[in-house]
């Protein structure tokens, strides 16, 4: 008794003469075999014909996504004051913001959250392709102006089309932001600070008079007291 294998790894049993076989009966047991195969490949398909599916006919069909899953990075820009939080607490390091302060005289308006709109948002840039969705930079926007979306379809033929540059401004117009700013820093840092003046004295105020005390008349001194005589003198004058 022999065993083969088809090629879905179902054994195959049948008995070889060890007599030389006929070619005839050989060509049999071939055509056997595929047929057997055939049917046994046939049988696992239909079964799993009238099971319920576990797959969907991707991108024509998707399944449903929570709606707090953590997918994808985006963010809203307009509410972005430049904090730079996400940026320092991003685990792998995919956000650089670049930011500058407005030239004197320029008021950038408010957001929409009703807060003023400190610097210019010259950068935001997420490398998508390295991204961990760990969703730390969320927790530590004041603005909720970056957030997750249950939104996988982001693919690309191109690495650096996974690069993405949320800010309204392109290079140039980043580049000319940030160097008129450090201009005016570096004006500010070179013009002479103005001399304080002198601070002028008071005129002074006069003082109101001191009441004086008279001073106490210095007395004489007493002359010394003579010792107490208690004898009475006699007519002479003497003593008795």
């Amino acid at each position: 008794m022999a065993q083969m294998r088809t090629a879905l790894g179902i054994p195959i049993s049948y008995t070889v003469s060890s007599e030389k076989r006929n070619p005839f009966i050989k060509w049999l047991v071939e055509v056997w075999d595929g047929f057997y195969t055939t049917l046994v490949g046939l049988s696992i398909t239909g079964g799993h014909y009238f099971i319920k599916r576990h797959t969907v006919q991707y991108p024509h069909e998707s399944i449903p996504i929570a709606e707090r899953s953590r997918q994808r990075v985006q963010v809203d820009i307009d509410l972005c004051g430049g904090c730079m939080q996400c940026d320092k607490i991003c685990p792998p390091g995919i956000i650089t913001i670049v930011t500058a302060k407005p030239v004197a005289g320029v008021d950038l308006g408010t957001r929409p959250n009703g807060k003023r709109r400190p610097l210019h948002i010259a950068e935001f840039t997420i490398d998508h392709s390295k991204c961990l969705y760990c969703g730390l930079c969320t927790t530590v926007c004041n603005d909720d102006a970056i957030f997750m979306i249950p939104d996988f379809h982001h693919i690309a033929q191109n690495r650096d089309d996974l690069f993405v540059n949320y800010s309204r401004h392109n290079a140039a117009e980043r580049d000319e932001l940030v160097a008129a700013a450090a201009a005016e820093k570096a004006a500010k840092a070179a013009a002479p600070k103005p001399v304080a003046a002198a601070p002028t004295a008071a005129p002074a105020t006069p003082k109101p008079p001191v009441a004086t005390v008279p001073e106490k008349p210095v007395e004489a001194p007493k002359p010394p007291e003579e010792p107490f005589n208690d004898q009475c003198p006699g007519p002479d004058g003497g003593d008795k």
